[in-house]
């Protein structure tokens, strides 16, 4: 699997969105 650099930026977004937004997914702290 190939992995460019914009889905990088926009996996690192991502995260960042579910960090800061009261981790809907429950277990992200964890899995991080």
């Amino acid at each position: 699997m190939t992995v460019k650099q914009g889905d990088i930026d926009t996996m690192l977004k991502l995260e960042s969105i579910v960090s800061h937004s009261g981790n809907p997914f429950g277990c992200s702290d964890e899995v991080a």
